[in-house]
């Protein structure tokens, strides 16, 4: 009795009772009563509101008499009275989708026995001065009707709603009549629901600290190898391989994600290979002692002939340095090269090209039942060598009438290829200036293609093609464990087979337990129409996104949200959450679940990304 009597002598100093306001100590405050909650909320909603630092919110909740089931069916009833009457298209949708929303929540509130709540909610938002308090209480009212709230701001009991909802008040002098008046009655799993105090961590097994959960803060510690490190846990979780796609508008905080997924793996110690078109990856790995290629530069050049390892599919057993099939391989990807080179080139044209790399790799001592495992760089024929042996067909068809269409094709051929050797020889003509064995002991090979975009689009076209089928023959290399890495993605995918080399990279990369990352702020690139290699490349985009056990979702526009929608599933709120995330929020998507988070990094790490970009 005491403590009560104690209580009811509470009184708050320096205070200032207004209409629609109070002004306690130098702060201006104007409560806010709920009267309406939204139709459909995610989990833990009100953390949204209530993390805010102008804004607390107080709940007060007791057991209500009503039958909630009851009261629900018959605004179910309702609606599909509306329904059955509206001539509205655009009515009776919305109409259709609650009558859909309200039979679910109707058949679990049934199941689940739920108890009705008088649920009374209060948003006590101030401010240092009316004209502020104003403002913000406009705004916040704004949001939450944006959200489906229904609020209003009570006159002259300001003061008695604050002493309602505070715990320390025992006499609030509001007459019952209004006091009944007061809350929303709901079920108790909705109040549970809607609690803002979700607490979601992850915590992965030898993972990395990527993050905080963005409302509670939890520890996001991130392992993307976890189906290599872990597979009974990552085939629970369905990540069912290593694979991340980061998508962000400009400014969102991409390259700070990208960057911590290199370092991770740098310390993991995988043989990484890192495509840039900003060349932003040269100081990462000169720093870790890596290889950079300058692509598109006279000093670094793939070999068109050399003979790659094969890849095999899942249950295929081949050996990776079979002779025969790498030079069937090797003709066929110079064939598809050339006509990237040298677009329009005839298809009989193209055909002559067999002959011809047979002739020259038996020149060079390639034999079918001769493995081709130890050969060095300079052991493999050149584009001279092409040249020559065109050459040489042609001088033994000269003495044959019948093989006059041949020659017309050969030489057609050898005009094609002619710039090869004169214009473009830096590029073609030579033995590879690249260590592939860097990335088998655990080093950066990185690709920075800034040069290319002074080059034609053919020529920019063969060389990035090179240069992917040359990442793919290592990083789907069974005996490493390898990392692939595409930054600025949008600056390559809609030009020549980038895409197709890519998705088929995320395809296959499962298998042979290599990590993949990509990262663009174009997410409207994965759901485009363009034609890529004959094909749309939204498909391609589908399966990078399908193959991709970890997708990390920065800040995007309306309309980037609304084109990533259709190639994965978003409900509403995540893309009103992604609409409006700041600078290092996202949505990390891993396997079944999802968890909304700010990327951390330390200023040693934050200064090492910044200085790639500079």
């Amino acid at each position: 009795m005491a403590n009560i009597y104690q209580k009811s002598r509470l009184a708050p100093t320096n205070l200032v009772v207004k209409d629609d306001y109070y002004i306690m100590g130098d702060r201006y405050i104007r409560n806010i009563l709920v009267t309406g909650l939204p139709g459909e909320f995610g989990l833990g909603m009100l953390s949204l509101y209530a993390s805010n630092q102008n804004t607390k919110l107080f709940m007060v909740t007791q057991r209500h008499k009503a039958n909630i089931s009851k009261a629900l069916r018959k605004e179910l009833r309702s609606k599909r009275k509306r329904y059955s009457e509206s001539r509205d298209d655009t009515v009776r949708e919305r109409l259709r989708l609650e009558i859909e929303s309200l039979q679910i929540f109707i058949q679990e509130t049934t199941q689940n026995r739920d108890k009705s709540h008088n649920v009374v909610m209060v948003y006590s938002v101030s401010a240092s001065n009316k004209k502020d308090l104003d403002a913000e209480v406009e705004e916040f009212r704004d949001q939450l009707m944006g959200e489906g709230f229904r609020t209003v701001v009570i006159h002259t009991l300001q003061l008695e709603l604050m002493k309602f909802t505070t715990p320390i008040f025992s006499d609030t002098s509001i007459p019952e009549v209004i006091k009944d008046n007061y809350g929303v009655v709901t079920p108790s799993t909705s109040i549970a629901g809607m609690f803002p105090y979700t607490f979601q961590t992850l915590k992965d097994p030898r993972g990395f600290v990527y993050g905080r959960e963005l409302n509670q803060s939890g520890i996001v510690l991130l392992n993307p190898l976890l189906y290599v490190q872990d597979n009974k846990k990552a085939v629970h979780e369905k990540r069912l391989n290593n694979n991340i796609v980061i998508l962000g508008e400009s400014g969102s905080g991409k390259t700070t994600d990208s960057g911590l997924f290199v370092r991770f793996g740098i310390r993991e110690k995988l043989g990484i290979v890192w495509i840039d078109p900003e060349n932003k990856n040269f100081y990462l790995t000169k720093k870790h002692d890596g290889q950079f290629i300058n692509w598109g530069t006279r000093n670094s050049r793939i070999n068109p002939w050399d003979l790659k390892p094969l890849s095999s599919e899942e249950g295929e057993d081949i050996n990776p340095y079979d002779t025969e099939l790498s030079i069937y391989n090797s003709i066929n990807e110079f064939k598809i090269m050339l006509s990237l080179y040298k677009k329009g080139i005839p298809e009989d044209v193209l055909d002559k090209v067999d002959d011809v790399a047979l002739l020259m790799y038996e020149k060079k001592g390639f034999s079918y039942d001769k493995s081709f495992r130890d050969s060095r760089n300079e052991d493999f024929p050149i584009q001279q060598d092409f040249d020559e042996a065109i050459s040489e067909i042609i001088e033994a068809y000269s003495r044959d009438n019948t093989r006059l269409k041949d020659i017309e094709l050969l030489r057609d051929l050898q005009r094609k290829t002619q710039s090869m050797l004169t214009t473009d020889k830096f590029y073609f003509n030579g033995y590879t200036t690249i260590d592939r064995n860097m990335v088998k002991e655990g080093g950066i090979l990185s690709f920075g293609t800034k040069n290319l975009f002074e080059k034609s689009l053919e020529l920019r076209n063969a060389l990035n093609y090179m240069m992917f089928r040359f990442t793919w023959s290592i990083c789907l290399d069974e005996s490493i464990l390898s990392m692939f890495v595409l930054d600025e993605a949008h600056l390559m995918l809609l030009e020549g087979r980038a895409a197709e080399e890519v998705a088929t990279l995320y395809r296959r990369s499962r298998k042979y337990n290599s990590l993949s990352v990509l990262a663009t702020q174009e997410p409207l690139d994965l759901n485009s129409d363009v034609l890529v290699g004959g094909v749309q490349m939204r498909v391609h985009g589908k399966a990078i996104l399908n193959n991709s056990a970890y997708k990390v979702l920065k800040r995007m526009s309306k309309d980037a949200v609304g084109a990533i929608r259709e190639l994965m599933e978003l409900n509403d709120t995540e893309a009103d959450r992604i609409k409006n995330f700041g600078l290092g929020d996202g949505l990390l998507c891993y396997g079944e679940r999802r968890i909304l988070m700010t990327t951390l990094a330390t200023e040693k790490e934050l200064r090492e990304i910044k200085r790639g970009e500079s």
